[in-house]
Order: C-alpha cells, then structure tokens, then sequence
C-alpha cells in the first residue's frame, strides 16, 4: 500500500455536521495540514470554529465543538484521487497552552471522489477517554501526540471524519487542539510519558512530531533524561529487529542510553506488558555515533514503547534528551540452510563397528572465502508493493514495506520521491529498468538507500538526484559501525548520480 505522507496539498474544509447537511463548505488555509503550525486564521461562524495558527509559541489549530453541536464532521481534500491506509491526528501544546487535545470516542473516516459524495466508510476506531482526564496543576490532558485510525486502502480525493463521543459532544472541554492532520504516516508518536507519570512534557517547539518528520535539522527536546516513548509503527504490525535513534553531529550525548524495549500482547498502546529487551547503548563515540538498539530476535508488532531512564552523559545536560529521528528497521525471519553437518548411513550400536562413511569432507581454510552473490530472478515489480511513480508524492515507505516482504525489486521507469531514507536488509537485489529511465528524486536532504552491516545486497541501473546544494549527504551510504559486523557483497552497477 502506497503509504506517502500527504501534507502541504490537504484543503480543510469546514465542519459538516450531520444535523445541517446544508451548510456551505468553507475552505481555510492549512494550518493543520502542513507540518508547520499554520498559516492563517478563518472562522466560518455557527456553532463551530476552527481556529487556524500563524506557527507562533502559544499557537494552535483549536476546533471547537459547542454544547449544540451533536456530531462533529469535517472533510479534507487531498487535492487529487489517492490511496488512504491510514489517517492520523497530532495535537501538542504550547508556552501558553501546555496541554493537549485530541478527539476521542468513535472515530470514523469516509472517503469519496467528489465532495458531495457519496461517500463510503473506509476505517473506523475508539480513541479511549482516559487519555482526556486533567490532574491539576499538571494539566497533563491528552497522553496521546499523534492518533492513527487504519484503513482500508481505497482510493478517494475527500476524507470525511467523524466523531461521536458518548456522553458529550466530543473533546475536554468541548475543545480539540489539532496541530496536524495526515494521510498515510510511516511512523506515529503515540504517547509520551515521563517516569513520574505525566504527559505534559511537548513543550513548543520541542514536539514528539520532530522525530518522526524525515528533516535532520528538527530536534525533540522533552526536557527529560528519563522517559516513555509509545511508537505507532504503521495500520498493520511490521517484522523489525533494531530500532534507531540518532541526533544531530555534536549532541550524541544527548541520546538514551540505558533503558528497555516493550510490545503489547493485545496490540493495545494503553497496555505495554511484554518486555522484549534491556539495552546499554554506549557506543565509541558518544558524541556522534547514533543510538542502535538492536532485539534478541526480530519481533512482528504494531506498537512499541522505548523506555529509557539515562542519557549517555547526563552530567552535560541534566534532564535532557535530544533525538532528531526514530527509525526501525525491517528484518526477515531467517530461513533454513543446508547443514555442512555429515550423517552416517549406518548408527553405531554397542554391538557394530561403524562402517566407513561414503561422504567426502571437504577441507577447511584458515580464511573465509568471499561468496558469490546471485540476484533473484524472479524480481517483484515494486508498482505492485503501492508504489506510484511520478505523482510527486514520498515512495518510500512503499519501497521500505516492499523490500521487507520480497528479495529482488524491479523498478519501471519512472520518477520515484524519497523523502526520507530506505535501509536495505540483506540478501536483496534492487534493479531499475535502466539507468536513463529510472530515477530516485530525494526531497529532502537525506540518504537514499543505507546499508548498515547488512550483506548479499545488489543496487543496479538507476539514477538518484539529489537538487541540494552543498549538501554533505551520500546517496547509497554502505557503513559498518564502531564493533558493528562489516557489510560483506554489496554490488552497485551502472547508478549515476546528479545534482
């Protein structure tokens, strides 16, 4: 499924609510749409308001549910016909307002070619009110920074959301402080929480958001060297087996490094009771060496907490982490090899001497040899992964999903958008159809493919345009790390890189 996160090109429309089918739409700037904190303001009137922020500290995208308002209802446009496996909600606060949030009760999505419709239901789920409680002074309303409601993956250009919240009209306070919306998110921030049990550590502009944006330059602070991370991992649970974090070049020290890894054994992110491992992650270099935590064995989950209670070097910033991205990387359940293991024809009993084996041993070396590396032939043509070319919007969460189900990938010609890096798992061939008709066009800064102590990986006839200037960023970055096992046959034929 073509899992592109839709931002800048989402048109809110006002609220339509079930008790006025009339009401005139209203179009209004983006604030909630464009990953940055608004853009304007616009008021349609009536009994609702959406309050679009200008981006400053204390600013918010506030919608405002009043006592009258039964059913809350609003559309999206995405601006042209898509594919939606997901939507997610983001609220965090702000100086002023250092609180968030976010609709709760039965949340529902619609989805239609034409504004009018018809419109039909694609995904539907209940976002627990336990969240929403506020124990003063904290005021730690809403646990959750980002909420994903899976879908069913049909295509549509109007996303219709809405919400019956038993009891009330919907939202603490008949408010809902709604930062960003998004279609078809990697990763969702589910919660936060800090090792005293309270929520109310966003504080602006250190957002969980940062982590999850695919923008190197954006750093979460939270104010807090000991703290609860709960990952939404996608609509459907992934096969990984190392998490990532890194930071920016000189503020390593500022990543975890002691905590422990947790699941859910129901899939519930209000319920974190499986604990998949401890770490200790001091690498050699504490200042720029990124965070690895890798699992005993690669786990298959939806949700993720990454709990930690010490930074590398917490004597430098006190009550402090930095991270800039979070990351998983997929893994494959490894399969059964032939045993070099000789068995006899004949057990030996007391009684029986052994008849001489009819299998040769073939003699050992002192040095591995260096194997061959064969690409599958029969590749998977990435378009049937959800991959869209030249629609301008991010593939590469496609390609990361295609690369952890299939071994050899066949990409057609075409312009692919990255917007943030793939990590290649071993024993994968990647080939473009040809050099001059296959292009990788990163939007953001960033490495297109990455290689971490993987090996048996073939990357062929391609081209990665990188329209950065000065940018210090490799396209295909193939690395062993400090202690880290060296990557071993990586191919890279007929790729050309442009700027």
């Amino acid at each position: 499924m073509h899992r592109d996160v839709i931002l800048a090109v989402l048109t809110l429309l006002s609220f339509v609510p079930l008790d006025r089918p009339s009401e005139a739409l209203t179009y209004v700037p983006g604030s909630l749409i464009d990953a940055s904190g608004g853009t304007g303001i616009s008021s349609p009137g009536g009994n609702e308001n959406i309050a679009v922020s200008d981006g400053r500290a204390g600013q918010y995208g506030q919608i405002d549910i009043a006592d009258a308002q039964a059913i809350p209802e609003w559309t999206y446009d995405l601006g042209s016909i898509q594919p939606v496996d997901s939507v997610a909600f983001w609220s965090w606060g702000g100086a002023s307002v250092d609180f968030s949030q976010m609709p709760s009760g039965n949340i529902s999505i619609y989805l239609a070619d034409n504004v009018a419709g018809p419109y039909t239901q694609i995904g539907t789920t209940t976002r627990s009110m336990v969240r929403d409680n506020v124990t003063l002074p904290n005021r730690n309303a809403t646990y959750g920074e980002g909420f994903r409601v899976p879908c069913d993956g049909s295509s549509g250009k109007f996303v219709k959301v809405r919400v019956e919240t038993p009891g009330t009209v919907g939202g603490l306070d008949n408010h809902w402080r709604i930062k960003l919306f998004q279609v078809n998110p990697d990763i969702v921030v589910h919660g936060v929480e800090d090792s005293e049990g309270k929520s109310n550590v966003n504080d602006f502009p250190r957002i969980p958001f940062n982590i999850v944006d695919s923008q190197s330059d954006t750093i979460w602070n939270p104010l807090r060297g000991a703290l609860k991370v709960d990952l939404d991992l996608g609509p459907t649970p992934i096969l990984f087996d190392r998490i990532i974090l890194t930071t920016s070049s000189s503020e390593g020290y500022a990543l975890p490094r002691k905590g422990s890894v947790w699941t859910s054994s129901t899939e519930n992110p209000d319920s974190f009771d499986t604990m998949v491992t401890t770490f200790d992650v001091l690498p050699p270099n504490i200042n720029t060496d990124d965070a690895l935590i890798d699992l005993p064995q690669p786990i298959t989950a939806r949700f993720v907490r990454v709990e930690w209670t010490e930074t590398r070097n917490p004597s430098t910033l006190p009550n402090q982490s930095r991270i800039t991205e979070v990351s998983v990387v997929y893994a494959m359940l490894p399969t059964a090899t032939p045993s070099n293991t000789p068995t006899p024809t004949e057990t030996p009993t007391a009684t029986t001497t052994p008849p001489t084996p009819t299998f040769t041993l073939t003699p050992t070396s002192t040095r591995t040899p260096i194997p061959t590396y064969t690409p599958v032939p029969d590749a998977v043509d990435v378009t049937e992964c959800g991959v869209i070319p030249n629609d301008g919007l991010d593939d590469s969460p496609a390609f990361r999903t295609c690369l952890q189900n299939h071994s050899a990938l066949y990409i057609p010609p075409g312009t692919y958008d990255f917007f943030s890096t793939v990590y290649i798992p071993s024993n994968r061939s990647i080939r473009g159809a040809d050099i001059d008709s296959v292009t990788i066009e990163l939007r953001t800064d960033t490495v297109a493919f990455r290689v971490e102590e993987q090996s048996n990986i073939s990357i062929s006839e391609l081209a990665i345009n990188r329209p950065f200037d000065n940018s210090l960023q490799e396209m295909i970055f193939v690395y062993r790390r400090s202690g880290g096992t060296k990557p071993s046959n990586v191919h890279l034929e007929r790729i050309k890189s442009t700027n």
